[in-house]
């Protein structure tokens, strides 16, 4: 504490409006245990660490364009939409990178690797790979 993981390993499942609300003792504080003030955190994870942007209304049409920061290594998202379970899982390794993206049925997608090269896809399971 604290942490983003510190709240996961104590049983949080939404975000606590302090950090702390749940002392390292046990002791229970009195703040709000499902709170947005620290979700822009998690907008932003899954839009940009993770590349899920909506293109159109309902995610009708994605653009999946992840940000991959080498201090990372790796990354998984997914986010539920209308049309069902968009994700995508990028790693790097040895100079490449491969991003696996997933496009839910009744969608498609416009995906744009590091460098700028893009691919237009339809609902699927899709494997690219690229230098980085």
């Amino acid at each position: 504490c604290p942490s983003w993981l510190y709240e996961v390993k104590n049983g949080a499942t939404t975000i606590w409006e302090n950090w702390a609300a749940i002392k390292p003792n046990g002791k229970v504080d009195i703040f709000s245990y499902n709170h947005y003030s620290f979700g822009g955190v998690f907008n932003w994870m899954y839009r940009a660490v993770g590349g899920i942007e909506k293109a159109d209304v309902g995610f009708e049409k994605i653009l999946i364009r992840p940000v991959t920061d080498p201090a990372m290594g790796w990354a998984e998202t997914s986010h539920e939409c209308v049309y069902g379970t968009i994700a995508t899982r990028w790693e790097r390794k040895d100079g490449e990178l491969t991003l696996d993206v997933t496009v839910p049925c009744n969608t498609s997608a416009t995906v744009v690797l590091p460098g700028g090269t893009s691919h237009e896809i339809g609902s699927g399971n899709y494997s690219f790979t690229s230098k980085v």
